[in-house]
């Protein structure tokens, strides 16, 4: 018997620009989900090192996430210092943009008093203590997706913060 081989051919087409130009784009997707988990983990959806910031005035303080959610609270924490010469009324004043942003849910301590202007809103509270800093917090819901600025006045002057709400 004769041992015969048997050989098989395949005639493929290959292209090798469009081979490059495939590989190139499978390159930058994976680049591109390499990114999305690095955001994520350092915070830029969500919670992590980055999502929450602190912005000082003077000796006032604003905590506040730099990313929220839409629909869901949020809550901007402002701290002022003591009073000087005893004063037991503090004003602290947030810009009508940021206001038709959000909806307002609460604010602790509740303002004694609250007045309103074309450009800004002004909440008064009265102090327990003149000695004893002051503690505010608002609690705000997003209604509105995309970037947006808020400026808190205080007696120490303005506080400006940049948030992003994620739908």
């Amino acid at each position: 018997m004769q041992d015969t081989a048997c050989e098989t051919s395949l005639q493929l087409q290959q292209d090798a620009h469009a081979q490059r130009q495939e590989w190139r784009f499978e390159r930058s997707g994976w680049a591109t989900i390499a990114l999305l988990v690095a955001a994520a983990l350092v915070g830029l959806f969500g919670d992590g090192p980055i999502a929450h910031a602190v912005r000082r005035s003077g000796a006032a303080t604003l905590e506040y996430d730099r990313t929220v959610r839409y629909g869901t609270s949020a809550s901007l924490t402002l701290s002022l210092p003591p009073a000087i010469g005893g004063d037991t009324m503090a004003t602290v004043s947030l810009d009508r943009a940021f206001l038709d942003d959000v909806d307002v849910e609460h604010i602790v301590p509740e303002p004694v008093e609250t007045r309103a202007s074309s450009t800004l809103v002004e909440y008064h509270f009265r102090r327990v203590d003149a000695r004893a800093p002051l503690r505010v917090e608002f609690a705000v819901k997003g209604t509105r997706v995309g970037a947006r600025h808020a400026r808190v006045g205080t007696s120490q002057g303005p506080i400006v913060i940049r948030q992003f709400v994620l739908p």
